[in-house]
């Protein structure tokens, strides 16, 4: 006992840990739920979809390659049609664990393949240990992590872009705050949407094409080749 804690909770303390696969069992879906699910999973599979282009974006340009969007796209929603049987969330790429295989050398779907083997293999033989590690170390994991992930640098930086964009940007943040990330991408990319039309409409210039209007164009380019 030292300042009152006489124990250290643990992993194991709090979950339960188990070194198998989680059994495949099929969602029960029907009409109601269906309906309360359907604009989150729209939301969800856009968000997804932006994040994982983007970051394939980001690796060609640092390792110089192309990537295939429509390859992209549907082993992701494979995974993500497989992953909830065994009780996993959705699942997309991310830009920090992307740039964090690069930097360690990894620049191709092997990578991926083999991050997966060696969590699958730690799954199977290493997680009883997993279940001493204290839930104050996992805490301060956690805590570096979301800090990193917080990217208040390219926040601040994003600040300075047009108005319309920084406008974007604040009502989707407060949005996520007050209410929670699904409200705000929906209405950020409602007005993402808008602003994109008005922009659109302001360069774009429509005129009626009348004969005249085609003989003073045939006339005018007769008269340059003469001269």
């Amino acid at each position: 006992m030292y300042g009152g804690i006489t124990c250290i909770d643990t992993i194991g303390d709090r979950f339960s840990i188990k070194a198998q696969l989680p059994e495949a069992a099929v969602p029960a879906l029907d009409w109601e739920a269906i309906k309360n699910l359907f604009p989150v999973a729209i939301t969800i599979a856009v968000l997804g979809a932006i994040e994982s282009l983007l970051s394939a974006a980001v690796a060609d340009g640092v390792i110089g390659d192309r990537h295939d969007s429509n390859t992209e796209l549907i082993a992701q929603g494979i995974a993500n049609f497989v992953s909830p049987i065994f009780g996993g969330i959705p699942a997309t790429g991310a830009i920090a664990r992307t740039m964090t295989n690069i930097n360690n050398g990894g620049k191709s779907p092997v990578a991926g393949i083999v991050h997966a083997v060696v969590l699958l293999l730690i799954l199977l033989f290493l997680m009883p240990l997993a279940q001493y590690i204290p839930m104050a170390c996992l805490a301060g994991v956690l805590v570096i992590v979301s800090y990193n992930m917080s990217g208040w640098r390219v926040f601040k930086g994003l600040l300075k872009n047009p108005k319309s964009d920084v406008a974007v940007l604040l009502i989707t943040f407060f949005l996520t705050v007050i209410f929670d990330l699904t409200v705000a991408i929906e209405v950020g990319l409602v007005i993402a949407c808008v602003l994109f039309m008005k922009r659109v409409m302001e360069t774009t210039k429509i005129s009626v094409i009348t004969d005249e209007s085609i003989r003073t164009t045939n006339l005018i380019g007769s008269t340059s080749k003469n001269t």
